[in-house]
């Protein structure tokens, strides 16, 4: 797959950064369509008096994680392909990467998903 930036002037060392933007891009995607399967097969399921009570919970909240996981994911693209331009940070950050202490583009603040992959627990759950 190519990916195209026409604003972008390319070096041969840059090229591995803009494909990795791309590679980031196309897995936002997936991460959305997981996000959409997930939340479709939850709707299934509420129709469906045999289905497990928590099930249709548990699928909302994993859809929920799959679509942070692809808005971080193209934040990430983002503060990439900054860096690829040279510029001074992009959204993130005034150094060329992400901003540190308030979150970055990968790491959890508040989401439905901690940091080590799994669901955040709610008071009393």
């Amino acid at each position: 797959m190519v990916t195209e930036f026409p604003d972008v002037d390319v070096t041969s060392s840059e090229t591995g950064l803009l494909d990795r933007v791309g590679t980031l891009r196309s897995d936002a995607d997936l991460m959305e369509e997981y996000a959409r399967r997930l939340s479709a097969t939850a709707a299934t399921l509420a129709e469906s008096p045999a289905a497990p009570e928590w099930s249709r919970p548990t699928l909302e909240q994993q859809a929920a994680a799959c679509r942070t996981a692809a808005e971080r994911l193209r934040t990430a693209a983002e503060a990439l392909l900054a860096h690829a331009r040279g510029g001074n940070g992009g959204p993130l950050g005034g150094n060329g990467g992400p901003a540190r202490g308030n979150g970055g583009p990968v790491r959890g603040n508040g989401g439905p998903v901690r940091g080590n992959g799994r669901p955040r627990r709610r008071n009393g759950s």
